[in-house]
């Protein structure tokens, strides 16, 4: 998405502008709308308005006819600023749709209508005239390519408005029937912001199909672009609580990932505890090719900011050794990893009142308004860290040890009897060790049995190794001793030839 132009047709123009006006019609505009305000009074006369309509409506034929679109912008204006001004709204109602359907209708006198209807939306109080308006103005921009921007806009205020009164079942389903992502007249950041809201909205009511059907509308290369540091913020947030609640703890770390690099681009402060929290989610991360790789090579580039943030740096790097982390952890490190998976599933509540109705003022933050907590993640990740620091360690033993006790195992890892012969299983089933419990004799066996013929051939390999090596030291000693003996017969012979 958003990869090409943002408007894809040739001809944008002519969806887009009037034809040039044929005749300049803005004085009979301004004498008849000047008619008609010496006409009216303040107090409601219906069969004065009549009269007055009927010439604003033939001023706007002779405007429209004569495709003097800025004339006509201005008479169908003033004709709904009446009704509005007299509180007639079924009328307003009726002329607006009206005045949008006459034959050839200009599109800057429906885009300049629309413009002066929806300020409008903000100051009614009577929620049945305001719904009322609001469909009038949802099928006046329905389709229309021009209107496409003041039709996202005015669904976009409306469904905030939904919001703040809890409605959001209506909410969403005001935003998921804009199809944003379509629109040519909005920029790529307008249109990221929108898919965004939806993105949210999908979280707040707990529907994550339509949540990843949103989300795969943007493009995460386009967010790499400096114009979308809070969108990109933003995008990975939505996306690590949807991993979570997936149990896609790798796909979580890569998300913290993405925002760390934003954030280190930008030099902001809150950089480094972004990199413990990835820290932390790739050591709870499923044991795999994938992951160890991922964990080096954040290792490795990540070196200058590690030094930085030096307890959790220790905690990380024991899980790229080869030896035991202690367990149960120290209460320093205990209570910080705590923190940082505690903050990072609650995250930034996903405030229902964090943007406003203009689609320009999308931020993250908020002041007030009404709020919906997130549903519950679907995993305890500090249970999965208990369960890595465990396998860790017992990969670490399948290296050291043949044979050993369960007895003696649980003493060395601190956990009972029946986790780990759980966790064993886990590890085997998964391809991570080679191990066989033998319960009646309370003994694990690691490493794989091997062939007779294979023990043999290994032996010999080595054997055939061992000599080779031997052999070349071998050569290598009397390659020296050769050196030395030629050195001592030079020295003497040296010496006997000029003394």
């Amino acid at each position: 998405m958003f990869e090409e132009d943002d408007f894809g047709i040739i001809d944008r123009d002519s969806y887009l502008k009037d034809p040039p006006p044929t005749a300049d019609l803005s004085e009979l505009a301004d004498s008849t709308i000047e008619k008609a305000k010496s006409s009216l009074t303040d107090k409601y006369d219906e069969e004065k308005l009549k009269e007055v309509l009927f010439d604003l409506m033939m001023a706007e034929k002779k405007c429209r006819q004569n495709l003097d679109g800025e004339s006509n912008k201005k008479i169908c204006c003033f004709i709904i600023e009446v009704l509005y001004k007299y509180g007639d709204f079924p009328n307003l109602n009726y002329y607006l749709t009206l005045l949008s359907r006459k034959r050839g209708q200009l599109k800057v006198a429906i885009s300049g209508m629309v413009s002066l209807a929806k300020g409008w939306l903000a100051e009614l109080q009577d929620k049945e005239v305001k719904a009322g308006l609001f469909e009038t103005l949802n099928s006046m921009t329905l389709g229309k390519i021009y209107l496409e921007d003041q039709r996202a806009e005015l669904v976009f205020s409306e469904a905030k408005n939904k919001e703040l009164e809890g409605k959001v079942s209506e909410s969403i389903g005001l935003v998921q029937d804009v199809e944003v992502e379509t629109f040519g007249c909005l920029s790529k950041l307008e249109k990221v912001r929108y898919i965004l809201e939806q993105m949210r909205l999908n979280l707040v009511v707990g529907d994550y199909i339509r949540f990843f059907i949103a989300s795969r509308k943007i493009n995460e290369k386009l967010l790499d672009g400096d114009d979308f540091f809070e969108e990109k913020l933003r995008y990975y947030e939505y996306m690590i609580h949807y991993y979570k609640h997936e149990g896609s703890i790798f796909e979580v770390a890569q998300s913290h990932h993405k925002r760390y690099n934003s954030l280190v681009k930008a030099e902001h402060p809150t950089h480094l505890e972004e990199l413990e929290r990835l820290l932390v989610y790739l050591i709870i991360s499923p044991i795999n090719d994938e992951t160890r790789s991922y964990m080096k090579k954040v290792d490795e580039e990540e070196a200058k900011n590690l030094k930085k943030v030096v307890l959790m740096n220790e905690f990380f790097k024991q899980f790229l050794s080869d030896l035991l982390v202690p367990y149960p952890l120290s209460q320093e490190l205990h209570n910080k990893v705590t923190s940082l998976l505690t903050n990072s599933a609650k995250g930034e509540q996903l405030k229902l009142s964090n943007v406003t109705g203009n689609m320009n003022g999308i931020n993250n933050t908020a002041n007030g308004g009404y709020q919906e907590e997130l549903k519950p993640v679907a995993v305890d990740e500090l249970t999965l860290l208990n369960d890595r620091i465990l396998r860790h360690n017992l990969q670490v033993i399948s290296k050291y040890y043949v044979k050993v006790t369960l007895a003696r195992l649980s003493e060395l890892l601190g956990v009972n009897v029946q986790k780990l012969e759980e966790e064993i299983s886990n590890l085997v089933y998964s391809n991570n060790i080679f191990a066989k419990i033998d319960r009646p004799a309370g003994i694990v066996k690691f490493g794989k049995k091997q062939q007779p013929e294979v023990v043999l051939n290994k032996w010999s390999n080595s054997v055939g190794k061992l000599m080779e090596l031997v052999d070349q030291c071998s050569r290598l000693v009397q390659k020296e001793k050769m050196i030395h003996e030629a050195r001592a017969k030079q020295i003497e012979f040296d010496s006997k030839f000029f003394s």
